[in-house]
């Protein structure tokens, strides 16, 4: 089972748009809390947003 985590800063705010990180395998994943069955590496978000 993956363990998403999202900042201490977000907890407490309902309806809030957090961007979660887990241990994926030696990776690091990346996801937004509003669509939490989309997820990807760090490389490829910084890849994206060039």
């Amino acid at each position: 089972m993956i363990r998403w985590r999202k900042s201490s800063r977000s907890q407490g705010i309902e309806n809030s748009d957090c961007v979660e990180v887990a241990n994926l395998s030696g990776n690091s994943g990346l996801r937004d809390s509003k669509k939490p069955d989309v997820s990807d590496t760090p490389r490829a978000v910084r890849a994206a947003l060039r």
